[in-house]
């Protein structure tokens, strides 16, 4: 039953996250989501507690397949903010996002990382990318901004 139920949240979550980035944009969504969850991960056991990363692979696992059933198209970007929300939310395990891009053949992928592992790709697939977001420098960038420290120019888009 509580598998039923998780489906159901991500979904419901999926939806908002979708309906989020198609009103205000990546930056924007991206922006409020470290603000908003970047101070939930405080548990810091995720490496010596076997119970909770199985937890936490599962739900990876259940994010992927509500991903694969979304009619609208939900990819890796999709997948890795729901993924950070929740598992931030939810297990106060201070995982990240990471963007990165590939010149040849041009591409980008997001995907979820705890401290230097991957939990969503292997280190084969996501090496090919040069990484040009990490949700923690984001997250001390934006510390700066919303102190007064930088200007405001730095992470604005418009």
């Amino acid at each position: 039953m509580k598998k039923i139920i998780d489906i159901i949240y991500l979904y419901l979550e999926l939806i908002k996250l979708d309906i989020l980035l198609r009103l205000y944009g990546f930056t924007k969504v991206f922006d409020s989501y470290v603000k908003k969850y970047g101070i939930l991960g405080t548990n810091t056991a995720f490496e010596a507690d076997i119970d909770l990363r199985s937890e936490v692979g599962k739900l990876l696992i259940l994010i992927q397949v509500v991903s694969t059933f979304y009619p609208f198209g939900a990819k890796c970007m999709h997948r890795s903010l729901l993924g950070y929300k929740v598992i931030r939310k939810r297990y106060k395990v201070p995982i990240d996002v990471v963007v990165g891009i590939s010149k040849f053949p041009f591409g980008a992928h997001a995907w979820l990382v705890y401290e230097t592992y991957n939990l969503t790709d292997d280190y084969i697939s996501t090496n090919r990318y040069q990484v040009i977001l990490h949700s923690s420098n984001y997250l001390d960038l934006g510390a700066l901004r919303w102190n007064g420290m930088l200007g405001e120019s730095i992470l604005t888009t418009e």
